[in-house]
């Protein structure tokens, strides 16, 4: 789920689904931990020791996601803020068989997952969300996303910006 990230204290963050087969259908799961500054320790994300190699019995889970529900992979970013505290956007179907972003953070050594777009149509697409911009933290958080949107090859493309505050999440198309 995007590359790696290190936070201020040096510690790496990984973020990553699980799949099955060759089938894009077949992946499940959102999942995180981070290693120590030691180049050795590996964490969840309340601070416990992992014992590696990590495997599907043992990874740190931050989004129960079934097989067969959308959930993608390639276009999702991992961000750490200034807090330390690290951030997951990735897609998934939101029950009504619509994808949409979702995003998983740190809410007191807890993942929390809120749905940040409320897209309407199936022709939505989403690109350079691996590269997602971001600032700010879990209460008062800017994420920049490139969407396009059509279901020809007449697409329109907008760099699209969202603001969390108070718990909630506005949208603001920039381009």
């Amino acid at each position: 789920l995007g590359p790696p990230r290190l936070d201020s204290q040096n510690r790496l963050w990984l973020a990553w689904i699980w799949r099955d087969t060759e089938s894009s259908d077949t992946t499940f799961d959102v999942n995180a931990m981070r290693r120590d500054a030691d180049g050795v320790t590996w964490r969840d994300l309340a601070g416990n020791a992992l014992t590696t190699p990590i495997t599907l019995a043992n990874a740190p889970l931050v989004d129960s996601v079934p097989q067969n529900t959308s959930l993608v992979g390639s276009n999702a970013g991992l961000w750490v803020d200034n807090n330390d505290d690290p951030h997951i956007f990735y897609l998934k179907e939101n029950g009504s068989s619509l994808l949409q972003v979702f995003h998983a953070y740190d809410n007191s050594g807890v993942w929390t997952v809120d749905q940040v777009t409320s897209y309407t149509d199936s022709f939505t697409r989403f690109t350079q969300l691996s590269n997602i911009t971001a600032i700010g933290d879990a209460t008062s958080l800017y994420v920049l996303i490139r969407e396009s949107s059509a279901n020809t090859y007449d697409a329109t493309h907008e760099l699209v910006l969202y603001t969390k505050s108070s718990g909630s999440w506005s949208r603001r198309v920039i381009t």
